[in-house]
Order: structure tokens, then sequence, then C-alpha cells
């Protein structure tokens, strides 16, 4: 016997999965190199567990999610715009989680900031703190980004003077702003579209 699906069970159970992500990701994330733990470690090996225990129960809320959309009464889209707030609000204070590219983005809009050209160097030859924290594949290696997003990352390392909460924040914020612009679009390139 299947259990009853409803928007608020979808709501918890895709809450309670970022928040293991966010917590878990607080020991296991992407962390700035000062604060990485060994691998090896006890925190580190329960913060993976808590990070993939909340990918198991986002994974869990996306399926439940799917059989009300494709219900007999599926949610509004104001709906299921707060349930997307709801589950991406532990998000955002949480560590970067299973990439460190972010701290590429930041030493890339620090070199912009820096009149350095991003097309032809990498983080390296800005040095300092910030390139530090770029995964070492990626310290060598020119911006693949076009100049929108890069004026947008030298902004942002404008305005956090290369502080590392602060810009992970604000990068944070544009990928927010980034999905805000996909919730809006998409339902009007499906109508567009006959879907």
């Amino acid at each position: 016997m299947a259990f009853p699906v409803d928007l608020r069970r979808c709501q918890v159970l895709g809450l309670a999965g970022t928040a293991f992500l966010a917590l878990g990701g607080e020991t296991a994330g992407a962390l700035p190199v000062e604060d990485l733990l060994a691998p090896s470690s006890v925190q580190a090996a329960f913060g993976l567990v808590g990070v993939y225990f909340g990918v198991v129960l986002l994974i869990a809320a996306w399926l439940l999610l799917g059989r009300l959309v494709r219900g007999a009464e599926p949610p509004t889209p104001r709906q299921l715009l707060l349930v997307l707030a709801v589950w991406a609000t532990p998000l955002l204070l949480a560590p970067p989680l299973f990439s460190r590219d972010v701290y590429s983005y930041l030493a890339q809009g620090a070199m912009v900031d820096a009149h350095m050209d991003v097309y032809t160097s990498g983080p390296a030859q800005l040095g300092g703190p910030l390139a530090d924290e770029v995964a070492p594949v990626w310290q060598n290696t020119a911006a693949p980004y076009g100049p929108a997003f890069m004026g947008v990352a030298s902004l942002l390392s404008g305005l956090t003077r290369g502080e590392l909460p602060a810009g992970l924040f604000g990068m944070r914020l544009v990928a927010l702003f980034g999905v805000g612009l996909m919730a809006a679009a998409l339902p009007r390139l499906a109508r567009h579209s006959g879907a």
C-alpha cells in the first residue's frame, strides 16, 4: 500500500534533504583550504554520510513531486515556486558542495578587477589567498566564460574585496538569480511550444 503523497510532504522531505546537504557540507564540502579536514577524519566521514543522505532524501522528494505534478490535481506554478524556495533555503548559507569551481570564478573576477587578461592566463597569475583556493587543475586555465559573466564576477569581486564568505554568498545569489530567470522563462517557453 502506497502512502498518500501531498505537497507538504514533498516540501518537508526536500527541506530535510537540503538541510542534510548543508550540514554535511560543513565538514565534507569544498571548504576553504584552511578549513579542510583530512578525508580520513571522523568529522569528514560523518559529513560525507550526511551529504549523501541529503541527496537521497532530495531525490525521493523530487520523485514524489513528479507524481504530484503528473497527478489529477497538479500543484500550481506558485506552489511549485514555494517548494523551490523552501528547498533552496538551507543551501543559501551552505559551503560549496562537490566542486571548487566557485573559487575559480571569484579569482577570475579578481583578475578582471586587477586588469589582468582572464582569456590568456589562469588564477595562478593572480596569486594570493584567493588563487590558492582554486583547484590545481584550473590554476593555469584561462576563463571559458564570456564577458557578461566575467563582468558580474568582477563586480562581485570589487564589492566583496576578496573576502571568501561574502564572495561565496554573492556567487550563490547570482546562481539563485539564474534559477529565478529559468523559473520565469520555462513556463513561457513551454506555452510557446505548445507544451
